[in-house]
């Protein structure tokens, strides 16, 4: 049999009460059993009486008698937790009493030992009658479950029809006949329901898992229209049933957690997204508290959960003007700790680089022009282009990270993320022509490392180790070029700036090369090309009178559709 809980509800009455079946007689009242049972209320009932001369019956508590009723069911007021006798016998019309029915045995339910007990009881109470009165009953739990928590919480419409929809549902369940079962099959279900209990609730009752597992329920119901108040008071409800069952305990703590993130927007300030990122995270650790001795895989769950919350904040809290080190450092620890629990895990490390990536480094830009070596002057473009990189660094749709700064005697003293990439677009003056315009891409600058660039050389940028252990460095080197410079597309011409390399230089024109083929010549600054789907490589060469041609300008790549890089 599998135990859900709706089916176990139909149960409920079976299990929780120790129920002892006396010999079948054939005289009335025959069939005496249980109908319901909660903390305070013990409701029996039994076969109608068919004879004529029934006028009432006779409810024999603890061997005495204590009660008469008319009808063919009795409810009783008892003690939580205390086991009570009962049988019944008729009280005919002639004043002459039947032999009793058959015996049972009900104890009443255990009375939690939280603060809150007493509404709890009274909730499950209002579900004992087996008449509801539905207006009634709706009204005294929204009542009951406003007092679990805040008194302060309102009930707005919305909130009536999810108590109207786990009432009707209970009710349903409440009111479903009973299965016929042997005293065998009832030991036997009894059995394995206990198991299954030993195994998933830590042995807990199964009416403590149950209570828990609606006020879940209705917590979850108000956390998705949003009554938080209500939805946090409840959730804090279900765990003073019990909190040391890791499984439902660490469910709990992540719903307390998502009611105070969902509070969150895009409008919202920093200092609100603080206030709520600082109490989901007590909630994700509240766990440790709650369930010191867990497994390992929950408590490196616990650990990569609070770690992920913090990472998916960094773009609000880890900017370059007010970067909070605390969120970062905390982040940085709980992600440790999940690594510290299985070493090998790969997305333990994984994790663990993407938030060492968002580190704060000071990097010193250096740029040079000329042979001697002087200070540029001009700008620079510092992009972030980690879009491009393999991982994601939890950068939103509509994040942008492009700096401007102007090139001086000086150099440049920035904030730069040590595992971000970066794209930098440099213009630098040049004395009697246009500034030398020029991309330096996919650059990662990393504390400890010198990062050399020669603008006007074929080499590749040269990473050394510099003296500051604790800054990352770019230097930036601009030859004064002596070939047409800055190539780029305007339209469907191949444009490009030049200036003679000396006074005595006279201009025949310039040829245009596409893949080592010349295609023509002009004596103007531009070129007509025609689009194709493929990479091109184009360079142009400067010829005077003479046609001495001059060093080559460097290499643009033409990308089909414009895309040019």
């Amino acid at each position: 049999m599998k135990f859900t809980f709706k089916n176990c509800i139909l149960f409920l009455v079976m299990l929780v009460c120790n129920i002892a079946f006396g010999e079948d007689v054939a005289i009335v009242p025959t069939n005496l059993r249980v109908k319901r049972v909660t903390f305070t209320k013990v409701t029996i009932e039994w076969e109608p009486c068919s004879a004529n001369t029934a006028i009432k019956y006779c409810i024999i508590r603890n061997g005495t008698k204590y009660k008469y009723v008319e009808q063919n069911s009795f409810t009783d007021h008892v003690i939580p937790g205390k086991r009570y006798n009962y049988s019944v016998s008729i009280i005919n019309e002639d004043g002459t009493e039947s032999p009793v029915s058959n015996k049972i045995s009900v104890q009443a339910l255990q009375s939690f030992s939280f603060d809150k007990h007493k509404i709890i009881q009274q909730t499950v109470d209002q579900f004992h009658s087996s008449n509801i009165n539905f207006n009634e009953l709706l009204d005294t739990v929204t009542g009951i479950i406003s007092k679990l928590g805040n008194s302060q919480i309102s009930f707005k419409q919305f909130d009536i029809g999810i108590l109207k929809k786990v009432i009707a549902e209970e009710s349903e369940w409440l009111n479903a006949p009973e299965e016929k079962l042997s005293a065998d099959e009832r030991k036997k279900i009894r059995t394995e329901l206990d198991q299954f209990l030993k195994d998933n609730y830590g042995g807990h009752s199964f009416f403590s898992v149950y209570t828990q597992m609606k006020l879940i329920e209705l917590a979850d119901q108000y956390k998705m229209k949003k009554n938080y108040k209500g939805a946090t008071s409840l959730y804090k409800a279900a765990l003073n049933i019990f909190s040391d069952v890791e499984t439902t305990t660490s469910m709990i703590l992540y719903s307390l957690a998502k009611v105070e993130l969902e509070q969150m927007s895009q409008n919202s300030d920093i200092q609100v997204r603080r206030q709520h990122l600082k109490k989901a995270l007590k909630n994700y650790l509240n766990f440790f508290k709650y369930c010191p001795n867990a497994s390992t895989d929950m408590k490196q769950r616990i650990y990569t959960t609070a770690a992920l919350t913090l990472y998916k904040e960094f773009p609000n809290f880890l900017t370059y003007k007010n970067y909070d080190k605390q969120i970062y450092k905390l982040a940085l620890q709980l992600a440790q700790k999940a690594l510290e629990l299985d070493a090998k895990n790969i997305s333990c490390i994984q994790r663990l680089n993407k938030i060492k990536a968002w580190e704060l480094v000071n990097l010193k830009l250096s740029t040079y022009t000329g042979k001697q070596s002087k200070p540029s002057k001009g700008h620079i473009l510092v992009n972030n282009v980690s879009n491009k990189l393999p991982i994601s660094l939890c950068l939103p749709e509509s994040w942008s990270d492009s700096r401007k700064f102007r090139l001086g005697y000086r150099p440049l003293q920035i904030k730069v993320y040590a595992g971000h990439l970066y794209d930098i677009l440099v213009s630098v003056d040049i004395p009697g022509g246009a500034p030398v315009k020029y991309n330096i891409n996919s650059i990662s600058p990393k504390k400890g490392k010198s990062i050399i660039y020669e603008y006007g050389t074929t080499n590749k940028p040269d990473i050394k180790k510099n003296t500051y252990v604790n800054r990352a460095q770019i230097i930036i080197k601009t030859l004064k070029p002596k070939a047409p410079y800055n190539l780029h597309i305007e339209a469907d011409e191949l444009c490009w700036d030049w200036f003679p390399p000396n006074p005595y230089f006279k201009l025949k024109h310039f040829k245009v090369y596409n893949d080592g083929v010349l295609i023509g010549t002009t004596q103007k600054q531009h070129f007509l090309i025609s689009e194709t789907d493929s990479q091109e490589k184009y360079w142009v060469e400067a010829c005077d009178t003479k046609e001495k041609e001059i060093s080559k300008s460097i290499i643009f790549i033409r990308y089909p559709k414009h895309q040019n890089n």
